[in-house]
């Protein structure tokens, strides 16, 4: 999903969350049994500190209906639930 929007931290917000659904889409393709955590621990081992620090702050702003907007729904859960594990 794309933001419509021309707020530079709304397309950055999309580009980091997209990165963490591609990542996701291609573990479960290699291993479709892999679990939450299991997914999150690959999310907290690839993603980097500032990308971190971006997400928490939106989730922070935004509430989770700021990361949702632009997650397909399989990714939704594992993401924010790594992004709240990266607020503390």
């Amino acid at each position: 999903m794309t933001p419509t929007s021309a707020d530079p931290a709304k397309q950055q917000l999309a580009a980091d969350l997209q990165a963490l659904q591609a990542k996701l889409a291609e573990v479960k393709q290699d291993n479709p049994d892999v679990t939450e955590a299991e997914a999150q621990t690959l999310l907290n081992i690839t993603t980097s500190q500032p990308v971190k620090k971006r997400l928490v702050k939106a989730l922070i702003a935004g509430g989770r209906t700021a990361i949702e907007e632009f997650l397909d729904n399989p990714y939704v859960n594992v993401v924010v639930a790594a992004i709240e594990g990266w607020k503390s």
